[in-house]
């Protein structure tokens, strides 16, 4: 994580992960190994232009249950394929529709607290 810290701004305008298809052996009382599937999209600015970042991955998890408590005891990442695209910088969504942001400017910063986000027109 440290090599990842720089005074740069980062590269990534929106990320987006999904895990799923996820199978958990049990190899012992408070032991246990999962194979969990990924899909990730990365939207970022490289070298002048805007691509998306497609990867699809598996993490190799062995588990270890101490004091009670399921924690992860290491982690593997095999990449299985990714692709790399060029951005269309324009939403295709029709406009006045709700758009993510970043921190306290998107519409799920407050929506479980309770707070009701402007919704569009529908």
């Amino acid at each position: 994580m440290a090599e990842w810290r720089t005074e740069e701004p980062s590269p990534f305008v929106a990320t987006h992960h999904l895990i799923g298809n996820v199978r958990i052996a049990f190899t012992g009382r408070d032991e246990a190994r999962a194979v969990s599937y990924l899909a990730a999209v990365h939207r970022a600015r490289r070298a002048g232009a805007v691509v998306d970042e497609l990867i699809r991955a598996r993490y190799l998890d062995r588990l270890v249950r101490r004091a009670g408590r399921w924690q992860f005891a290491e982690r593997w990442l095999v990449y299985d394929w990714s692709k790399v695209l060029p951005a269309d910088e324009q939403p295709w969504w029709p406009s006045g529709s709700l758009e993510g942001a970043p921190g306290e400017a998107d519409p799920a910063a407050r929506f479980l607290d309770g707070a009701d986000p402007p919704f569009a027109e529908h």
